[in-house]
C-alpha cells in the first residue's frame, strides 16, 4: 500500500507553481502546495503586498505616540500557512 503523501505527489504533480514556491528557503514540496492551494489564481493580485496581507503573513505592527512595538506574523490567519 502506498504512503498517502506518494499518493498525493502522484494525483497533483509538479506544476510550475509549485516549483517556483519550492525555490524559497525551508519551502518543500507540501507547504508549497498548501500555499497553493490557498492562493489560488495569483493573477488576481496586482502587487506581491496584496499577496502577503491576502496570507495574512505581514507582521503586527502597534504604535502609540513615542513607541512603537514590531510583532510577529498575524495570528487571524490559519496556522498551516504560517
Amino acid at each position: 500500500m502506498a504512503k498517502p503523501e506518494t499518493a498525493i505527489e502522484e494525483r497533483t504533480g509538479f506544476p510550475s507553481e509549485i516549483q517556483v514556491l519550492m525555490t524559497i528557503p525551508y519551502v518543500s514540496y507540501f507547504p508549497a502546495l498548501l500555499i497553493y492551494a490557498k492562493l489560488g489564481e495569483v493573477d488576481r493580485f496586482d502587487t506581491h503586498r496584496e499577496v502577503v496581507s491576502y496570507m495574512r503573513l505581514n507582521p503586527t505592527i502597534r504604535k502609540s505616540s513615542d513607541s512603537r512595538m514590531d510583532g510577529g506574523v498575524s495570528k487571524h490567519e490559519s496556522g498551516r500557512v504560517r
